[in-house]
C-alpha cells in the first residue's frame, strides 16, 4: 500500500534553519509511515515564485530520504527541459532509484507574473505546452543508453561515447538537441505523478505512473478511480483522504472503504497522524528503486530497442 504526503518547500524560505526544519518534517512523515513525499506542494496548489525550489531541494534532502520516495513539484509552463533532466539524473542517482516528478500546469496565471510575459501561454494552449515540456525531458534521458557509462579505471575508459547520441527533439513549444550532460537516470525517467485535477491531464495522450484522484466521500471517489481505469489509464492510482475537510479530498474515516486504489494521497495539517491511522490497511511497498516498488517497467530507451532487435 503506497501511502503519500506533502512538505511544503514554501514555508518560511528565507530562515536560517529552513532545511533543518524540513529534515524534521521528512523524518516525522516517514516514520509515521509515509513512502511517497510530494516536495513543494501544499493542499493542490504549487508554491509561488522566490520560495524554495523543489528541483534544489529534493537533492538536499536525498541523504535524508532512507528509502522514502521523492517526488518533486514543478511548473511544466516555466521549466526548461534540459536544466529539469539533468536536476532531475542526479537526484535519481543520490536517492538510489526513488526520485519522481510532479510536472504541474496548476496556478499558471498567478506564476506567470513571477516569470514574465514571455513565458504568456494562451489557456487552450496550456495542457499542449505542459506535456511537450515533458517529452522533451524525456527525449533527453533517452540520449544515453542505459549501460552508456562503463567506468573501467584499468582500461581508462568513461564511457562508450556511441552509445550517446543527439536527440533533435522537435516539439510544438520546445526544441532540444542534446546529448544530455548528465548519464540517464537509474529508473530510465524518474516516476512520474500527476493530479487528476491538473489542466495537464486534459490531454487523452498523457499518461503518468501515478495519478492523484480525489472525491468528496468513498463511493464518489471509488467510481472517479473505476472511471479512470476504464478510460484506459494503467499507472498506480492514490486517493486523496483527509480529516479536514479538505474539498476533493475524501474524510480520513472511510478510507477503509475506497475500491480500486493503489494508496493514499494523505492532504492533512498534521499528516503524520494522518498517516498513523493509515499504516494498518497495508503494508510499505517493496523493492529497491521506485519503479519496482510500485511494479512499473522501466522504460527503455529507442535506440536500446534497436539493439536489442538487431542483436
Amino acid at each position: 500500500m503506497i501511502l503519500s504526503t506533502c512538505i511544503d518547500l514554501a514555508a518560511d524560505a528565507a530562515g536560517p534553519d529552513l532545511m533543518a526544519r524540513l529534515r524534521a518534517d521528512l523524518a516525522a512523515r516517514k516514520g509515521a509511515g509515509a513512502n511517497l513525499l510530494l516536495l513543494g506542494r501544499q493542499e493542490g496548489a504549487i508554491v509561488v515564485p522566490g520560495r524554495l525550489d523543489a528541483l534544489i531541494g529534493a537533492p538536499t534532502l536525498a541523504a535524508d530520504a532512507d528509502g522514502a520516495a521523492l517526488v518533486a513539484v514543478l511548473p511544466a509552463l516555466f521549466s526548461l527541459p534540459f536544466h529539469v533532466a539533468r536536476a532531475l539524473s542526479a537526484a535519481d542517482f543520490l536517492t538510489g532509484g526513488t526520485m519522481g516528478w510532479l510536472p504541474s500546469a496548476i496556478h499558471t496565471r498567478s506564476r506567470a507574473t513571477g516569470f514574465g510575459s514571455e513565458y504568456a501561454v494562451a489557456d487552450e494552449d496550456i495542457p499542449a505546452k505542459a506535456i511537450d515540456m515533458v517529452r522533451a525531458t524525456q527525449a533527453l534521458w533517452d540520449s544515453w543508453d542505459a549501460d552508456a557509462l562503463v567506468i573501467d579505471q584499468a582500461a581508462g575508459r568513461y564511457l562508450d561515447t556511441s552509445r550517446v547520441r543527439r536527440v533533435d527533439y522537435r516539439g510544438t513549444h520546445f526544441d532540444v538537441m542534446g546529448p544530455l550532460n548528465a548519464a540517464r537516470p537509474p529508473q530510465g525517467y524518474p516516476v512520474l505523478v500527476a493530479d487528476e485535477g491538473d489542466a495537464i491531464m486534459t490531454a487523452t495522450d498523457y499518461q503518468p505512473d501515478v495519478l492523484l484522484v480525489g472525491g468528496e466521500d468513498a463511493v464518489s471517489l471509488s467510481a472517479a478511480i473505476a472511471a479512470w481505469r476504464a478510460g484506459g489509464f494503467v499507472g498506480r492510482v492514490l486517493a486523496k483522504v483527509s480529516p479536514d475537510g479538505v474539498t476533493g479530498a475524501c474524510p480520513l474515516d472511510q478510507a477503509g472503504a475506497i475500491k480500486g486504489t493503489d494508496g493514499f494521497h494523505v492532504i492533512a495539517a498534521d499528516a503524520p497522524t494522518a498517516l498513523a491511522k493509515l499504516r494498518p490497511i497495508g503494508l510499505a511497498p517493496t523493492g529497491t528503486t521506485l519503479r519496482e516498488r510500485l511494479s512499473l517497467a522501466v522504460p527503455p530507451t529507442p535506440h536500446s530497442a534497436k539493439r536489442s532487435i538487431a542483436a
